[in-house]
């Protein structure tokens, strides 16, 4: 069975309601994904992301080794999988897949349209969202984008017939509809919303609907200079986004501070030498506790931190930190 989503939309020749795949609504610096039971709430921008996040080549890809039926079935499901958790949008293409035969040939086919999908947005995205030296305004790049290319041109102007819209009130963020029973109440809600909601089958049409969106709350995205995916910086001045690098439990912003700290520490000769010389008595001190005790290292160590912090503070030339942060000898050196 196919799961719906409640937007809904009247048609244009006053006949039965249609219903759309994909259903957004928007408000100030926020989007409301439509799903089967409530609106979830993000921040404007969210789909667009997750969307031009997605490897889709990579999926794909799991398509290519499928000798038999059972390896098949396997990357269908890993596919379905993740496409579910990416995002709402994601799980409801997958649930629209229920009755289609050939299944891994549909797939394939429609993750190579979102391919070509992710190039024009990222493209659109580039020259609109991204901000640039001309210090102009979203608006005033999407006008200029506009007339220098007639696809993105023809393809806002053809929204009008991808797109359905309706006006749907929400109480406590729940769909509210009075004409069912069960949706009626009798205490005053916590709250009420009403919004207007936008819907297509085509994701591409709902994704550069949701992307004019921003240009007109003048959201403005970039891209992470660690994974080079965009993101929407919390300031002007933010190169890295928050996103969790694989398995290693840490986001691009602090890798990429690590990274940076480490790669100063290796072009830097004092630093390397201080770096170099904490190992060392570490180690000392692992070997051989005994003769090197830990309250020892630590005092050490906490002299030498200092002496490497005025050293990168211009206070202490090279030499200066060497003499300052020597080893204690090895028993019986002289």
């Amino acid at each position: 069975m196919i799961y719906h989503t409640h937007c809904t939309a009247v048609s244009t020749n006053g006949g039965k309601a249609l219903r759309a795949l994909y259903c957004l609504s928007f408000g100030p610096k926020k989007e409301y994904v439509e799903t089967d039971f409530k609106p979830v709430e993000y921040r404007l921008g969210t789909t667009l992301i997750a969307f031009l996040s997605t490897d889709f080549a990579s999926l794909r890809a799991k398509l290519l080794v499928r000798t038999t039926p059972m390896m098949e079935n396997q990357a269908i499901t890993e596919i379905k999988n993740a496409l579910s958790a990416i995002h709402p949008f994601g799980e409801r293409f997958v649930q629209s897949l229920f009755f289609e035969e050939k299944l891994a040939d549909v797939l394939d086919e429609r993750m190579e349209g979102f391919e070509k999908q992710q190039k024009e947005l990222s493209t659109f995205a580039d020259a609109v969202l991204v901000p640039d030296r001309s210090k102009l305004s979203a608006k005033q790049r999407l006008a200029l984008y506009m007339s220098r290319d007639f696809q993105a041109a023809t393809a806002i102007a053809g929204l009008d017939l991808k797109m359905r819209a309706e006006r749907k009130l929400y109480v406590d963020e729940q769909n509210f509809d009075p004409v069912l029973a069960a949706d009626r109440i009798s205490t005053p809600p916590k709250s009420v919303r009403f919004a207007r909601i936008e819907g297509s089958d085509d994701l591409g049409a709902t994704l550069l609907t949701e992307l004019l969106e921003m240009v007109e709350q003048g959201i403005e995205l970039k891209k992470c200079e660690y994974c080079h995916r965009y993101f929407i910086p919390f300031s002007s001045k933010a190169l890295y986004c928050d996103r969790s690098v694989g398995d290693t439990g840490k986001s691009c912003k602090e890798l990429a501070v690590k990274e940076k700290h480490e790669k100063k520490i290796a072009a830097d000769d004092g630093l390397k030498l201080i770096r170099q010389r904490i190992k060392t008595y570490d180690m000392r001190v692992r070997r051989t506790p005994a003769i090197y005790t830990d309250a020892a290292f630590q005092i050490w160590k906490a002299q030498a931190e200092n002496a490497r912090n005025r050293y990168v503070n211009g206070e202490l030339t090279y030499e200066e930190l060497d003499t300052l942060t020597q080893l204690p000898k090895k028993k019986g050196e002289k």
